[in-house]
């Protein structure tokens, strides 16, 4: 794609963007689907599973046979409390999970006495509560395990390819960066400048971002271009992926609508995982949610306006040879008949 077709795309999308206004809760385009609320509570089974597994695992040996014989009503009494230690499940799984073991360590230090009344040691009152809240965090906030297959689909990007997501990732943080500086509320301002800083190799050279991922970008910057560091870049390249899985008819149905990529996106825990992972510092959740999906709408309405192109390059091309066929044979069989 021509950096002139580009940056028509992302000016004219962006001024779509009113990066001013809350998004509604029932814009799926602007916002990230919410899962939920419904929490998951501590019960019988998640404390026989915690404790089976500390019988045989526990590093502290001489706390694996408390573990093998104690009561498991007992221990769900004194454990309770790890249920107020949740919090609200949001996109950002990673975020939650973080949050919710902040609370744990305040609430630990408050219940350790009366957990150690039952384990009669300090060190395996420790081993109990970080076993159990660590299985009921796989049950609120399940994190995707299958990320192999696109991690190496990224890694197998052809290094041009790769060239070209950093250039266009770097141009639409660039794009958004400048309508989020004429907010006039200053909370929302510094929230979204945050988070969209995050995005950018700290020190806006591009020796962050890896030698060969940001080549066009520095070819073509005349200082005003973002440089992405290396955890956005991946970002982009596992957006990169995901536009030509939608884009690519050969394995089943095409979801090419904007709203159905959106919410495709949004409800994928790797991307928004990855996403995260690129704006870790960032505080404000709703505004990184509100991010995320104004950038998966202008990468894909980019991707797709470039395979839209190739589309009808490929078939111009069929069509000149299907043309051309057809008046080769009038002409075979014109001197055929000439010849008879």
């Amino acid at each position: 794609m021509d950096t002139a077709t580009l940056e028509q795309i992302v000016d004219e999308e962006g001024e779509l963007f009113d990066l001013g206004t809350a998004p509604q809760t029932n814009d799926l385009v602007c916002r990230m689907p919410q899962p939920a609320n419904a929490m998951p509570k501590i019960s019988l089974e998640l404390v026989e599973k915690a404790c089976s597994s500390l019988g045989d695992t526990c590093i502290s040996v001489s706390a694996r046979p408390f573990f093998k014989t104690v009561s498991r009503t007992a221990v769900l009494e004194k454990v309770g409390f790890l249920n107020n230690c949740l919090v609200a499940r949001g996109k950002f799984l990673h975020s939650c999970r973080e949050q919710a073991w902040a609370k744990y360590y305040h609430a630990y230090t408050q219940h350790m006495g009366d957990v150690t009344e039952l384990t009669g040691a300090p060190a395996t009152s420790t081993w109990l509560c970080m076993g159990v809240f660590g299985d009921l965090l796989d049950k609120a906030y399940p994190l995707a395990h299958d990320t192999g297959d696109r991690a190496r689909q990224c890694f197998q990007l052809p290094e041009d390819t790769k060239d070209i997501v950093s250039y266009i990732g770097g141009s639409i943080v660039t794009k958004l960066r400048r309508k989020a500086a004429t907010l006039q509320d200053s909370d929302d301002k510094e929230a979204i400048l945050d988070c969209l800083s995050e995005l950018c190799d700290p020190d806006g050279n591009g020796k962050q971002s890896g030698k060969s991922d940001c080549r066009l970008t520095k070819t073509l910057n005349r200082g005003g271009l973002v440089f992405l560091k290396t955890s956005a870049q991946h970002f982009f390249q596992l957006l990169e992926v995901e536009v030509k899985r939608a884009c690519n008819t050969v394995h089943g149905k095409a979801h090419l609508k904007l709203t159905e990529f959106v919410e495709e996106c949004a409800a994928d825990e790797t991307l928004t995982s990855a996403f995260h992972s690129a704006t870790y510092i960032a505080c404000n959740e709703e505004q990184k949610e509100f991010i995320f999906a104004k950038i998966v709408q202008l990468y894909y309405k980019i991707r797709v306006h470039h395979e839209c192109k190739l589309f009808m390059e490929r078939l111009k091309c069929k069509a000149s040879t299907v043309v051309q066929k057809k008046g080769l044979r009038k002409t075979l069989k014109a001197q055929n008949s000439v010849s008879e």
